[in-house]
């Protein structure tokens, strides 16, 4: 048998630490994401969460070994990309991910960098006097004109589609502009919860009001509508969800069990 290294043993034996201890557990992405920022954000979350980075394979050993006691927790490890870490919390998930959400700030586009949605120069004065850089946004594409003293974009351009990767030219002209498309923050990939492994998308997360509450034994239903169909979720017990409250819940697919409404027959499950 290979020797394993103690520091790594005694990584893996933190990592389950914080794992066993936390009642959310999820994975975030950290690529790109300057240390003063990450810094700040590691000071807003003190108390309430833990952000831990360790290496991929040693974070994916401590989720196994926590798998007898957090059942499907190892789905988590389907989420580690870029430069992946835990973040460890007793918080609600929806308001873990605002609080990542509303950390994030915009930023210059840099060359190579991949748009994350379109990139548009828009229609407008440019503040710009005559001169060449009427040039330089003629060559990306960008039309514009000199209108009393001043370079005008004629309309709304896409100087780069999502996907697509930012050229140097186009960099520059973004930077001069004063433009920041793109947004630098902590990305929540997924957070596991009772049993379950949810990815952060905003598709599988639904807003609507509780048409019942109904408390029996050690679980909680709520019942409520959306777009147009009847859903009904099973819920912690320590939900503080009642009766008209408009709620957020995430939707997680393996766990979603469909009926046909007249024959009350199961669909799928």
């Amino acid at each position: 048998m290979a020797h394993v290294a103690e520091w790594k043993k005694e990584e893996v034996n933190e990592l389950k630490g914080l794992i066993e201890s936390a009642e959310v557990v999820g994975i975030v992405n950290l690529l790109n994401i300057p240390a003063r920022q990450l810094q700040e954000m590691r000071k807003t979350l003190a108390g309430k969460a833990t952000i831990r980075l360790s290496k991929i394979n040693l974070m994916k050993l401590a989720l196994e070994d926590c798998d007898a006691e957090k059942a499907n927790i190892t789905g988590l490890s389907d989420y580690m990309e870029g430069q992946p870490a835990l973040v460890c919390t007793d918080m609600n998930p929806f308001r873990l991910y605002k609080i990542l959400e509303d950390s994030k700030t915009s930023a210059p586009a840099k060359a190579g960098a991949t748009a994350p949605e379109d990139i548009v120069v828009p229609a407008g004065d440019t503040g710009f006097p005559p001169g060449p850089f009427l040039g330089d946004l003629q060559q990306i594409g960008v039309p514009a004109k000199i209108d009393k003293g001043k370079i005008v974009v004629s309309k709304d351009t896409v100087v780069v589609e999502a996907g697509e990767e930012v050229s140097k030219q186009v960099a520059a002209t973004l930077a001069r502009m004063d433009i920041n498309p793109m947004e630098v923050g902590i990305d929540l990939k997924a957070v596991y919860e009772d049993e379950a492994v949810i990815a952060a998308n905003p598709g599988t997360i639904i807003e609507s009001t509780v048409r019942v509450y109904e408390l029996l034994g050690a679980e909680v239903y709520l019942y409520f509508d959306y777009a147009g169909a009847n859903f009904t979720a099973r819920v912690k017990p320590t939900t503080t969800a009642r009766t008209g409250d408009t709620v957020k819940l995430a939707l997680e697919p393996s766990k979603i069990h469909i009926f046909d409404k007249e024959t009350e027959m199961a669909i799928t499950h």
